[in-house]
């Protein structure tokens, strides 16, 4: 019988040659379609534990908003502190979301970024301040 590390170079061989590329894209092909359910939920596990990483980064151990506080998951999302998200995203190449998360992990969580909740990031980018903000300033010049 062969020695394994002289089968392995020869099916790694094989597997870079025409044929044997055509063969691997028909065998993917068909085991993304047999187990495409699985394949799936396999990605959104992934993206939510990413996802997950990156607000855990940076927010401190503490999964909420800076702004208000809210905690749910399901809302807090990634802020600009600079507020020149548009910039990044087209000098990156891409559009938020997962390749934003990819990004920031990649880089090893850089700084100027907080997790505010989609309220106060969409009320920064729209009006300037977020009404929680105003609220407290107001007062304290009371």
């Amino acid at each position: 019988m062969a020695h394994p590390e002289k089968i392995y170079s020869w099916r790694k061989r094989w597997l870079k040659s025409p044929n044997g590329k055509r063969w691997l894209q028909g065998y993917r092909k068909k085991y993304a379609a047999q187990n495409k359910e699985a394949l799936q939920a396999n990605a959104k596990r992934d993206r939510d534990k990413l996802r997950l990483d990156v607000l855990t980064a940076y927010s401190n151990g503490t999964l909420a908003c800076a702004c208000c506080g809210e905690p749910r998951l399901q809302f807090l999302t990634i802020d600009h502190i600079a507020g020149n998200g548009g910039q990044e995203r087209k000098a990156g190449g891409h559009r938020g979301g997962v390749a934003q998360y990819r990004a920031l992990r990649r880089a090893g969580f850089p700084g100027g970024y907080r997790v505010l909740c989609w309220n106060c990031n969409c009320a920064i980018a729209i009006y300037g301040v977020c009404p929680h903000e105003a609220e407290m300033v107001e007062a304290v010049n009371r």
